[in-house]
């Protein structure tokens, strides 16, 4: 279950895996709202709407529960607290390193212009006004979703004067060159030889902010590669080997060899089976190695601020995996055609957060406690999966295109690593179970008419509930040149969830019901 709270979006998750039943309970929701990190004011905010969402089930027609919890429970807000004021001291240390860190006019609007730090960021110079000595927000760029007039007072005026010229946040560039030679050559009647070399340099530049930056700012990197495939006519129309090699030669890891191999029998114009084995790597990037990204922050001990940060990790290495696969492709009938797809998938190196010592530091202000997670490679395991799909000519004008998918993964952390959620993460991130269903059918005067059915299984990882999705589209097409469509998308049902990102560092968007229309012309 999800429960959002607030106009912005903010969203958590509370989730239980017997339902609404067992959720009836007052205790479980006081533990839910006691193990919330929050002030008690804002603890009362979303036990409020957890309660509406509980009203919601006791109506007609769902009647999924018969009674609200929240009703049995109640939250002592106690006395306000007033808000934190920071001396004169604390100010100046606070923009000293903000100018250090060349944030200063983003700090400044924060401390003398009253601006919350997430509107600070959407905030350009276009939008500040020296000789007027006011800012001007967008409704997007604020709280509240209406647009405001921020007046500058003599001090916030001095400090934007003085560092006119720095961005309100931080600047990034990446400048990228990359050359590329092929080479096509034929060894007789059954050699067919591809080969061809690659190089790409970048160097990049990121100034980092509060949440996110690459240390060094500043980083150049290359990468040199290679490869050659040769395709081999073992017989003529029937069996065909395909072999072939890269490699790769890259800033962080050095080399790396990437083979593949691929079999393709047709046993006759009705039959084919095929088989394949490839070995693709992920290489590091910048990211994996140069980041510092602050993901949490909370009240420590003796309320000392705590921040849980994201630490890139120098040595982090290559990520491999092992894939095998079989399938098999029949034409059954004139009309019916079949697709079988047998995988398996060998995985090595992956990510894992390792926890790092904690450590004290005053940069940026105030003094505060990092708990560091670090990259590494401490993370395996397997997939296994199956792809079916079908094509079925109904009628001359009516075709039919099922698919299923199911997939099952199994993850494992080395005896030396101390992440507990990437195993879960990784088991439960992808769906168990898809299909599809798609329809086409040709009407007559140039009209057509596609519709599809999708079904995505539950992600247990992400807290997202399985989901079906309707969409259709008829088109007419009028002439070779133009044609007019009306859509449709998600219709069976008004909104739903399809992505949830672990960490909340993203707010989740429900996709919504659809409809819209579109006109081609091409010349």
């Amino acid at each position: 279950m999800q429960i959002k709270v607030g106009k912005n979006g903010r969203t958590i998750n509370f989730v239980a895996t017997n339902g609404v039943q067992r959720l009836s309970s007052p205790e479980i929701i006081e533990e839910f709202l006691g193990k919330l990190k929050v002030s008690l004011v804002t603890r009362d905010n979303y036990k409020r709407a957890v309660s509406r969402f509980f009203s919601w089930c006791i109506e007609r027609p769902r009647r999924w529960t018969a009674t609200n919890p929240c009703r049995e429970i109640r939250i002592e807000k106690g006395e306000k607290q007033p808000p934190v004021i920071l001396t004169l001291k604390q100010c100046e240390d606070l923009l000293r390193a903000a100018e250090a860190k060349e944030i200063a006019p983003y700090v400044a609007v924060c401390l003398f212009g009253g601006l919350r730090p997430f509107e600070a960021t959407r905030l350009t110079w276009q939008a500040v006004n020296l000789q007027d000595k006011e800012i001007r927000l967008e409704g997007n760029q604020t709280k509240t979703g209406r647009a405001r007039v921020v007046a500058i007072c003599p001090t916030l005026l001095a400090w934007l004067k003085a560092h006119k010229d720095t961005p309100f946040f931080p600047s990034n560039w990446r400048k990228t060159f990359d050359a590329d030679f092929q080479h096509h050559l034929l060894l007789g009647s059954r050699q067919d030889i591809l080969w061809g070399l690659g190089v790409q340099y970048t160097y990049s530049h990121s100034d980092g902010d509060f949440l996110v930056s690459l240390s060094p700012s500043s980083a150049g990197d290359y990468l040199f590669s290679s490869f050659i495939q040769d395709e081999i006519a073992l017989i003529h129309d029937r069996l065909y080997l395909t072999v072939g090699a890269k490699l790769e030669h890259n800033y962080y890891t050095g080399w790396a060899p990437i083979p593949s191999a691929r079999v393709a029998w047709q046993i006759n114009s009705r039959h084919m089976f095929w088989t394949a084995y490839s070995r693709p790597i992920r290489t590091p990037a910048e990211t994996d190695v140069a980041i510092i990204s602050s993901v949490a922050e909370f009240p420590g001990p003796g309320g000392l601020p705590t921040l849980v940060s994201i630490v890139g990790n120098p040595n982090y290495g290559n990520e491999t995996t092992s894939v095998y696969e079989f399938g098999y492709r029949a034409s059954l009938a004139k009309n019916f055609s079949l697709d079988l797809a047998l995988y398996y998938n060998n995985y090595k190196n992956l990510q894992t957060n390792e926890p790092g010592a904690p450590y004290l530091t005053s940069t940026p202000a105030p003094l505060h406690l990092v708990l560091p997670l670090t990259f590494d490679n401490l993370l395996y395991g397997e997939a296994h999966g199956l792809e079916v799909s079908a094509n079925w000519k109904v009628t001359g004008r009516w075709s039919i295109s099922p698919g299923y998918a199911f997939e099952e993964i199994h993850m494992h952390t080395k005896p030396s690593s101390q992440d507990t959620s990437s195993v879960s993460n990784g088991e439960g991130s992808s769906p168990r179970h898809s299909a599809q269903l798609r329809s086409r059918v040709d009407l007559s005067h140039g009209l057509e008419w596609n519709a599809t059915v999708y079904f995505v299984d539950r992600l247990i990882a992400e807290s997202v509930p399985a989901s079906v999705r309707v969409d259709t589209q008829l088109t007419w097409k009028w002439s070779e040149r133009g044609s007019v469509s009306l859509v449709g998308q998600n219709l069976q049902q008004d909104h739903h969830f399809e992505f949830q990102d672990f960490l909340h560092s993203i707010d989740a968007n429900q996709v919504k019901r659809s409809a819209y229309a579109v006109l081609r012309w091409s010349y």
